[in-house]
């Protein structure tokens, strides 16, 4: 987890979520859903919460000091990522349905939906200056959204055809550029701004 704090996560094959003290080496918490599996896990900048999907599209938001949980409003379809933004407000999910919603931290509520993929959308992330979103979709499609800082709404900038289905994305520290990971077995690099933006 961010920040320091001394947890880690597993996924495992039975369906359940266990959350592990690396520091007293014991295990913190362990959620299980019925015939629903966990499809990832994703922190808040602080380490204080943590978020995960499932199978059947739910979203749930959790606390790793206290282990309370609360299921948020059904995606409909299989949750594949989740995202905090950097500021820790709001949390990105994107889904087998084409979808991406925003949703505000505190409240649960959902704030934004984007549907402009044509196919699932497999992975997101956004950048750590927290001005912009990636996802990329199950047929090789690419999209950076701009992200306004004070509302959290979010403009669809910029579309790529890319090669090979994207099955991750993470930014670098500066925000400029963009790392893939490609169910080719192949990753690249892509520049998405230079020093002068």
């Amino acid at each position: 987890a961010p920040n320091g704090l001394s947890c880690i996560q597993t996924l495992g094959k039975d369906g359940t979520l266990k959350l592990y003290d690396v520091r007293q080496g014991t295990l913190r918490l362990t959620l299980s859903r019925d015939k629903d599996p966990f499809t990832g896990v994703s922190y808040s900048p602080t380490g204080r919460r943590f978020a995960t999907g499932t199978g059947k599209g739910a979203v749930i938001l959790g606390e790793v000091e206290t282990g309370r949980t609360r299921e948020l409003e059904t995606q409909g379809d299989l949750t594949y990522r989740v995202a905090f933004h950097p500021s820790g407000k709001t949390l990105a999910s994107c889904s087998r349905n084409r979808s991406i919603w925003i949703r505000d931290v505190e409240s649960g509520g959902v704030i934004q939906k984007l549907g402009s993929h044509t196919s699932e959308v497999r992975a997101l992330a956004f950048s750590p200056d927290g001005r912009w979103l990636a996802s990329a979709s199950g047929i090789d499609e690419l999209f950076l959204w701009r992200c306004d800082v004070q509302t959290h709404q979010l403009v669809l900038h910029s579309r790529f055809q890319f090669p090979g289905r994207v099955t991750d994305l993470r930014f670098t520290s500066d925000s400029r550029h963009l790392l893939t990971g490609n169910f080719n077995g192949v990753a690249y690099l892509l520049r998405l701004f230079s020093r002068n933006r």
